[in-house]
């Protein structure tokens, strides 16, 4: 991760674009833009994005932006 990419994941936060659809025991399910982000308890993280599909082991703005969401409500 960047710092342009962490400064465009906070502005996803803070423009309240990061919705949190369903939390089941091991996996909470976000929707942010039109993008849908999966994030496990077990660190498991994928996003939808062209960014997220090209480099699965790397986190995109979506990601971190529904990171920020867990942290921060």
């Amino acid at each position: 991760m960047n710092l342009k990419m962490y400064l465009n994941a906070l502005k996803l936060y803070e423009e309240g674009k990061v919705n949190l659809d369903k939390e089941t025991d091991n996996r909470m399910y976000f929707t942010v833009n039109d993008y849908i982000v999966i994030i496990g308890k077990d660190g498991f993280a994928s996003c939808t994005c062209m960014h997220g599909s090209l480099k699965p082991k790397q986190l995109c703005k979506h990601i971190i932006a529904s990171i920020l969401k867990i942290l921060y409500g």
